[in-house]
């Protein structure tokens, strides 16, 4: 299947947009083009594999805009690169993090150059495709970075902070194993899991629920729900990736 291409300009009629858009697809990748508005972005952004803003020196008024491709980047893993001058992509800068940072291309730009690294960058997409693909859901944003550092060298690593943002990634997005936040509020850990498993396409995803609470009830009322497995977010990193290790190691050999 061919990687998907998104360019977002707000100028996408442009020669150097339809040009550059040319080269992806003789590239032998798919490429489109929308303008930075939230409705246009919706379904696009989620669809790409890597989105590439062309900057115009108008950028900050689409600020809204990159907010919302901000959140759909971080919740699906995905990249963005830049074209144009610094001060025009320095809202990217501002807003993304930097694990979704690919590359910031500085004008005049050199398509050629640019191939080069895309070919290099789906590569490396691919590469992580092949990883065990692992949803963390935690309301805690410390929560959701920390375990994300600590398991995307060896996983593919989504996050949400809500239930309402997990169905939604789940609807389009298939998972090998997720970690969830068992107390999280309006939507609990053991409702999001009844959810889930009352639905077809996601009844049979394993999980396994991150707990603060280490006392014999809380435990109890855990393991009644019958999860693939409880981790305490006061362990160290070494023995939450053991863990994770384990359970992947444990699900191989059950084939």
């Amino acid at each position: 299947m061919e990687n998907k291409i998104l360019i977002v300009s707000d100028n996408v009629s442009s020669y150097i947009v339809r040009s550059l858009i040319e080269t992806i697809k003789e590239s032998g990748y798919e490429a489109d083009a929308v303008s930075p508005k939230v409705g246009e972005l919706s379904s696009a952004a989620k669809q790409a594999d890597l989105i590439v803003v062309y900057a115009g020196n108008n950028m900050s008024e689409y600020r809204e805009a990159f907010v919302y491709l901000c959140d759909i980047c971080i919740e699906s893993d995905k990249k963005i690169g830049m074209i144009g001058y610094e001060r025009d992509v320095s809202i990217i800068f501002e807003l993304f993090p930097e694990k979704c940072i690919w590359k910031h291309f500085n004008r005049p730009f050199n398509q050629d150059s640019f191939i080069e690294e895309l070919n290099s960058e789906m590569k490396l997409y691919a590469e992580n495709e092949l990883k065990k693909h692992i949803l963390v859901i935690d309301d805690s944003g410390v929560m959701l970075r920390t375990v994300y550092d600590w398991l995307s060298e060896k996983y593919k690593v989504s996050m949400a902070s809500s239930a309402t943002m997990a169905i939604s990634f789940l609807a389009n997005q298939q998972v090998d194993l997720i970690l969830l936040d068992y107390e999280m509020p309006f939507c609990s850990g053991a409702q999001f899991l009844e959810m889930i498993r009352a639905e077809v396409s996601t009844s049979e995803i394993p999980v396994i629920f991150l707990t603060a609470k280490n006392d014999k009830e809380s435990v109890q009322k855990v393991l009644a729900l019958k999860p693939n497995g409880y981790l305490l977010k006061t362990l160290p990193k070494e023995k939450i990736i053991e863990t994770v290790d384990n359970f992947f190691k444990a699900q191989e050999a059950g084939k």
